[in-house]
């Protein structure tokens, strides 16, 4: 076993109690791996408990559950209507998508970490799942934050959300934050600090960052003849290989 398999073994002990049954029934194609930053490091594991590493590009499926390690940024867009959602290092994610594939149920099941999110307008819904409550979204950006002992911290940026529990609901609007330590309190609404906002950094970075553009690289062989290669990526995943040295 190599290296980079003892280094996610800490962060993947917790995964099998959030495994869906291998019985139920499986919407494919519904995300695909959108970004991966700093080491690159992400694993998926599906519902039948099989793991593997994360690539750039490598499609979800309902049930999959990502994992980023200690020093790993990646993003997940949806195949259908576009949604982005950005994880911080050290997030565990569950992606479940249900229904009609025009209308899909999309719920992301954070059991601990952070994320950033932007839901497009959509005829399916969208909610985040955490240990204290869900956060029901309209179309909006917002930011999910779960700690070890499942206290939740939504900010919502843009739009609006409803985040319910067991003790009931609030709504978070933009410039609003909510906090709640467990499913038995209701969530507490505050509005949101400009400082807090910025302490937030690369998560919510401009959405131009995760434009996908076309790269061409043209290649001669020994006789002459020119080709393209035609790459599509992110502009920050372009950025890094045409300088790599990071120079201006």
């Amino acid at each position: 076993m190599n290296c980079r398999t003892y280094r996610f073994l800490p962060l993947l002990s917790a995964l099998s109690f959030v495994l869906p049954s291998p019985a139920a029934a499986q919407q494919t194609n519904v995300a695909l791996v959108h970004r991966l930053l700093l080491d690159q490091q992400m694993v998926v594991v599906d519902p039948n408990n099989n793991q593997r590493a994360a690539q750039l590009g490598q499609r979800l499926n309902h049930g999959d559950v990502v994992a980023t390690s200690p020093n790993t940024r990646a993003a997940i867009r949806f195949t259908d209507d576009g949604s982005l959602v950005r994880l911080n290092p050290n997030s565990q994610l569950q992606v479940r998508a249900e229904g009609d594939r025009g209308a899909l149920a999309k719920t992301l099941e954070l059991e601990f970490g952070e994320l950033w999110a932007r839901v497009t307008q959509q005829q399916g819904t969208f909610q985040v799942q955490t240990p204290a409550g869900v956060a029901a979204v309209r179309g909006t950006e917002f930011v999910v934050r779960v700690g070890a002992d499942g206290a939740t911290t939504i900010i919502t940026l843009e739009g609006a959300l409803d985040f319910f529990n067991d003790a009931g609901s609030v709504q978070v609007s933009a410039g609003r934050r909510a906090s709640v330590a467990t499913a038995s309190v209701i969530a507490e609404v505050q509005d949101v600090q400009e400082e807090e906002v910025e302490q937030l950094g690369e998560l919510v970075e401009d959405e131009a960052a995760d434009e996908i553009i076309r790269v061409e690289i043209p290649i001669q062989n020994a006789q002459g003849v020119v080709r393209t290669v035609i790459l599509e990526m992110p502009r920050s995943e372009a950025r890094a290989l045409l300088n790599p040295g990071g120079q201006q």
